[in-house]
């Protein structure tokens, strides 16, 4: 968990500081949180595929709907962001990361420090949500509860 949550601040500073979150980290962190989840279990990494789907779906079809709203290392990003928390935790980091997005920017907005078609870094954002669920989850033992 530490070392997920050194490298997600790591991921954070380097788009807040360059707009970019390069393939270089991202890549090897996928390979990385795939083979931590086999070394669990095999039901972890089952549970990774499929927080990995969770976190990259809606992330690649804004892109895809919006071209230039969202990067693509934002995109890979969400990937590796459910593939390292899995389903159903996945939720609740993507919970935390898009309500925070959005009090900063309506923020940004209300402070006349930033205008809409501005663009602002989501790294950070889902650097955030993964390492909050990473400490606390709320929200699996509710959605798992429903699923009985």
């Amino acid at each position: 968990m530490l070392v997920a949550s050194i490298f997600f601040l790591l991921v954070a500073l380097v788009d807040l500081r360059h707009r970019l979150v390069p393939d270089a980290m991202v890549i090897p962190a996928v390979l990385v949180a795939l083979a931590a989840q086999l070394a669990a279990s095999p039901g972890a990494l089952v549970g990774a595929l499929i927080g990995g789907v969770f976190g990259l779906a809606p992330f690649l079809a804004t892109a895809l709907v919006k071209p230039g709203g969202m990067g693509g290392g934002d995109v890979k990003l969400a990937g590796l962001v459910g593939l390292t928390l899995g389903f159903p935790q996945v939720m609740w980091g993507l919970t935390v990361a898009v309500m925070a997005g959005g009090i900063v920017s309506f923020l940004l907005l209300l402070s006349r420090e930033w205008e809409l078609g501005d663009h602002l870094p989501y790294a950070p954002f889902l650097c955030l949500g993964v390492i909050v669920a990473l400490l606390h989850d709320p929200m699996t033992p509710v959605l798992l509860s429903l699923a009985r």
